[in-house]
């Protein structure tokens, strides 16, 4: 049973007054069992399937977290975020490896996961990491549904976006990362804001410029001389509410 007292998760309301729902894949026995354990104790219903497909299969709306490792044969820490974030853009997701790839690494950040871990690893970091996933996922319907400036549009309740009507595709960390600006129009968003939102891990601030300029580069009409997304020299990024130049 978990108490409010012994919930970890401070905000999930629902974690600590029903049981919380987790998925783990991973085909290592022993090590999935300990996943398992460590989740048991925090009240997570936890499903532990061998395979991935099984796994994406189980995979709902109503899943708080899933735990995937990064090393199934056949696949790529960059596409099984992909998958994952295509079946439930809301899910708190972490990935798990034997192995430290760093371009395998970026991509599953880049493309949606919350964490990334290289075994081995503590309970007590595991678990870490897990309230740290929980707190930054995207929580639907306590954002903003639609946000509209100039010729861009956010839908957030169906994760598009266009400029002047035309859709833009973005990846799921390009995304978030416009979405939290979103989230904050008019007002700075720091850098440090950005990276304890954005990653669950030590990352360099360079992950967070290569972010922002991709972004800018796909609904800026002039990425060099933004509109949208303005930089506050030393502080962070702001998200543009008025004035915005439009293409003609």
């Amino acid at each position: 049973m978990v108490t409010r007292q012994s919930c970890a998760f401070e905000g999930f309301q629902h974690l600590c007054g029903s049981t919380a729902k987790a998925v783990i894949v991973d085909d290592d026995i022993s090590f999935r069992n300990f996943l398992q354990g460590q989740l048991g104790l925090l009240g997570f219903d936890v499903a532990a399937p061998r395979r991935l497909d099984e796994g994406l299969e189980i995979l709902d709306r109503e899943t708080d977290l899933i735990v995937v490792s990064a090393d199934i044969p056949g696949t790529t820490g960059g596409e099984l975020a992909n998958n994952v974030r295509a079946r439930n853009p809301y899910v708190a997701l972490i990935l798990i490896s034997g192995r430290h790839v760093e371009a395998d690494i970026v991509a599953a950040l880049d493309n949606g996961a919350n964490g990334y871990m290289v075994k081995p690893f503590s309970a007590a970091e595991f678990l870490a990491r897990v309230r740290a996933a929980l707190r930054h996922r995207l929580r639907p319907n306590t954002e903003k549904a639609l946000f509209q400036i100039g010729g861009l549009a956010v839908d957030n309740a169906r994760r598009y976006v266009t400029v002047d009507g035309q859709k833009i595709h973005l990846t799921p960390k390009e995304y978030d990362c416009l979405n939290l600006l979103v989230q904050h129009a008019g007002s700075v968003v720091t850098t440090s804001a950005f990276m304890q939102r954005m990653w669950t891990d030590d990352t360099s601030e360079n992950y967070l410029r290569v972010l922002v300029r991709s972004v800018r580069e796909k609904i800026e009409p002039r990425p060099t001389d933004p509109s949208y997304i303005l930089t506050v020299t030393g502080v962070g990024y702001r998200l543009q509410t008025q004035g915005v130049w439009r293409r003609p």
